[in-house]
């Protein structure tokens, strides 16, 4: 009995389908028995870590309209991959001007290698970063501190660090 592709749907961020180039799978598409189409999966991590998701085709097969496989996927992708917290970091107002006392940014590397920094830049010049303890290696699971110093320019709220 023919099958009949009705939907197929991917689901992870870090997956992404292409176009077969050849015999590609397609919505609506009759395969014969011993045939075959192509869904081509790539995997593009937005960062370092494991990733999971799947592709869902929904056909007739079974004798019935409905019917659903799924194809799990993972992903690994190596190195570090560094998560902020507190995030945000929240300054008390500030006179024009001024600097602020540092805060404390602490950084865990949830990646799959160890890291070590250069010389941290805020991406907004009202904010200095400095190294805190951020000067050595950071092993996977490891944490440091930056220190974060406000010295606003203008009045009103500013982001981008």
């Amino acid at each position: 009995m023919p099958l009949t592709l009705s939907s197929f749907v991917l689901t992870g961020s870090a997956f992404a389908i292409q176009t077969a180039a050849l015999k590609p799978c397609t919505i609506g598409i009759v395969i014969a028995p011993g045939d075959l189409c192509h869904v081509p999966v790539i995997f593009t991590p937005p960062h370092a870590g494991s990733f999971t998701g799947a592709v869902t085709f929904t056909t007739n097969s079974l004798s019935s309209a409905g019917t659903t496989v799924t194809d799990v996927l993972t992903g690994y992708s190596l190195g570090a991959y560094f998560v902020e917290s507190p995030n945000p970091l929240n300054f008390s107002p500030q006179a024009v001007n001024t600097t602020s006392g540092p805060l404390q940014a602490t950084l865990t590397n949830q990646g799959y290698g160890a890291a070590q920094f250069g010389n941290p830049v805020s991406a907004n010049s009202v904010f200095s970063v400095g190294i805190g303890t951020c000067n050595t290696n950071i092993p996977v699971n490891g944490t440091c501190q930056l220190s974060v110093t406000f010295s606003p320019t203008a009045s009103g709220a500013a982001t981008g660090l």
